[in-house]
């Protein structure tokens, strides 16, 4: 792929590998020193990582920060980081971290150095459909029986895209789709969320935006969970705006949380985005040594 960017031009070609394996195998696809391997093997480490057959609604803190640690303490020096949070093999991060932290989720991936990589849907908010053993597409679950086709199926994660609240969701004009539509289309679609502020896809545009910054394209990561509640990542760079995602991943508030010693973040910062369940405003000031977080609230702070 370098010989053919050599001779034809045009953007640099990367390769990415898909292996679901140990940690020690996934990372020798990044090459050596005297060999070059991929620039993405997929980091599937927020599924397989977090018990990703399971629903994970209470994986705390500490589970959150293990991940990744797991990829960046064991990433070759010079390589860059990918982060998957869903595929189409797996039940969708809606329904496997809960739907409160739908938004929360696509904070932390956006917000991680390196690669995000987003399954579709997941922008919208979109959750699994159960499928009926007679809607049944996926071989794994057809070349079973009635009785134990759902520990196989992938098929509720691969429902139809949603477009509108249209018929068939506005994927298809058929009379049927492959798979059934899911139901909740009518409110969870990409025309509604496009014209409605908060929306998962309206934060999910925002992030687009903010990981454009010098400071989310080329700054330092520092990580830490503060108790079992809270997710803290400082994001700095030089002469940059300094940006810190603080997320409370539990159903439970807190008060008093200390971040700024975690993660050895000074100065002062404001509220640059937040999801829903932050009870709080863009621009309000936050002290950092003091902080109170709702349930599932998350926050990213700049600089000021």
């Amino acid at each position: 792929m370098d010989d053919y960017q050599r001779i034809h031009g045009g953007d640099t070609r990367v390769i990415m590998v898909e292996t679901y394996s140990g940690l020690d195998y996934v990372m020798q696809f990044y090459g050596n020193r005297t060999t070059k391997g991929a620039q993405m093997p997929f980091n599937f480490q927020f599924i397989i990582g977090g018990n990703g057959d399971k629903n994970n609604t209470q994986l705390n803190a500490s589970g959150f920060v293990k991940i990744i640690s797991s990829w960046l303490s064991q990433m070759p020096a010079g390589q860059t980081a990918n982060w998957v949070m869903g595929n189409h093999d797996q039940r969708r991060v809606g329904s496997r971290y809960g739907e409160n932290r739908i938004d929360l989720m696509n904070m932390l991936q956006m917000f991680l150095p390196g690669v995000s990589i987003t399954y579709q849907g997941e922008e919208l908010g979109m959750t699994d459909l159960d499928i009926s053993w007679e809607d049944s597409r996926d071989p794994a679950a057809c070349n079973s029986n009635s009785d134990i086709y759902e520990q196989f199926t992938r098929d509720p994660a691969r429902t139809p895209f949603q477009w509108s609240d249209e018929a068939n969701a506005g994927f298809s004009t058929n009379a049927t789709t492959w798979l059934p539509i899911n139901p909740n289309h009518v409110t969870v679609n990409a025309k509604a969320e496009n014209s409605t502020s908060p929306s998962h896809l309206s934060l999910y545009k925002q992030l687009v935006d903010l990981r454009k910054s010098k400071t989310l394209r080329f700054g330092a990561t520092r990580y830490a969970n503060v108790g079992d509640n809270v997710v803290a990542i400082r994001r700095y760079l030089s002469g940059e705006p300094t940006y810190v995602l603080v997320a409370n991943v539990l159903d439970t508030s807190v008060s008093g949380i200390d971040v700024a010693s975690a993660i050895y973040a000074t100065g002062s910062y404001k509220i640059k985005l937040l999801n829903p369940q932050a009870k709080a405003t863009v621009g309000d000031s936050v002290t950092l040594s003091n902080l109170k977080l709702e349930p599932y609230a998350a926050l990213i702070l700049e600089s000021v």
